[in-house]
């Protein structure tokens, strides 16, 4: 089974819709992995506001979906909570474990990455929890374009044990974008 065979719709999340399946996709990460360090799973209402505040400040985020039902999702953020970060967003993907490995999280970091090249953002962080041991994180971003640019040593705890996180980038093409032009379209 591969994304082909699928009835696979990359589209913009819908908040009100999408969260319950968003939020359950996300718990299992949290509850089971060190792909996010995050150990409290946030409810569907916390997730609702979170991707509110993603959109509202002008960031794309986006969900797979098979038949309907949402499987993943990827989105971004402001870097580092900082608004002298902007243009720079932070990126975020998630899938349902039972459609890993099928080519959708390709699919949706292709369509978030177009969706910030529109929007002017410059570029693209991605914080890989548990490093260079999150294999399928590293792969993905790295076929997308990403490239390593720091290790942070045991930075977490999760799962009983201590944790690296990657940081990886990918730099957006400019083109005519300057920081003045990505200012004036957030501005807009």
């Amino acid at each position: 089974m591969t994304a082909k065979n699928l009835s696979l719709q990359i589209l913009p999340v819908d908040v009100d819709r999408d969260c319950v399946e968003i939020a359950t996709i996300y718990r299992h990460y949290v509850l089971n992995t060190f792909a996010t360090f995050e150990e409290v799973p946030p409810s569907s209402s916390e997730m609702q506001q979170r991707i509110a505040a993603c959109l509202d400040g002008g960031y794309p985020y986006v969900v797979a979906k098979v038949d309907g039902v949402c499987v993943g999702f990827a989105g971004t953020k402001l870097f580092y909570g900082r608004t002298a970060f902007h243009p720079s967003a932070e990126n975020s993907i998630f899938l349902d474990p039972g459609f890993c490995g099928h080519g959708i999280g390709t699919l949706l970091l292709t369509r978030l990455i177009d969706d910030c090249s529109q929007r002017g953002i410059l570029n693209l962080v991605a914080l890989i929890g548990g490093g260079a041991r999150n294999e399928s994180s590293t792969r993905l971003h790295a076929s997308c374009g990403f490239e390593l640019v720091g290790n942070v040593r045991n930075v977490g705890r999760k799962i009983g044990q201590l944790h690296d996180m990657s940081i990886m980038q990918l730099v957006l093409p400019r083109n005519e974008r300057t920081v003045k032009y990505v200012q004036s379209v957030s501005d807009s």
